[in-house]
């Protein structure tokens, strides 16, 4: 009853803890009707991969080619792709060697924490200086794809 019932399939921060996910990737297809397009999201840049990822349940982090990779091994036609996320970089790359100096059960509540107000008054400003679409650099990568 669920065979090519759906237009859309999203995939948000899903990929990147399964050991598998050509397998979990293919299987999804079931769902989707012909015609129907896949939104996906994952982390980016693994030279990020740090203790957070390991606690938050990933095992890896893309670059755009091997989502594009990823994503017409499945048979799908990739759409668009951009990364994006740019500006936080450095944070994210200051966070990898903070949370080294961390004890193991408190990774993800340092790593994640709230920032101050001007933290936050920070994240807003360095948010507004993104540009998307881009294929250079970015904290996650996303798709549009097509099943045809």
């Amino acid at each position: 009853e669920l065979k090519q019932r759906y237009d859309w399939l999203i995939l948000f921060d899903v990929l990147e803890h399964l050991e598998d996910p050509e397998a979990f990737l293919q299987s999804s297809l079931f769902h989707l009707k012909k015609g129907g397009r896949i939104a996906i999201n994952v982390p980016a840049a693994p030279w990020l991969f740090s203790r957070y990822d390991s606690a938050a349940g990933h095992l890896r982090r893309y670059t755009a080619s091997t989502l594009r990779k990823l994503i017409t091994i499945v048979g799908l036609n990739v759409v668009n792709l951009s990364y994006w996320g740019a500006p936080f970089l450095p944070i994210l790359a200051v966070r990898k060697y903070m949370l080294k100096l961390v004890q193991d059960d408190r990774v993800i509540r340092t790593g994640f924490a709230p920032p101050s107000q001007l933290g936050n008054q920070l994240g807003e400003v360095l948010g507004q200086c993104e540009w998307i679409p881009q294929k250079i650099a970015g904290a996650s990568v996303m798709a549009i794809a097509s099943n045809v």
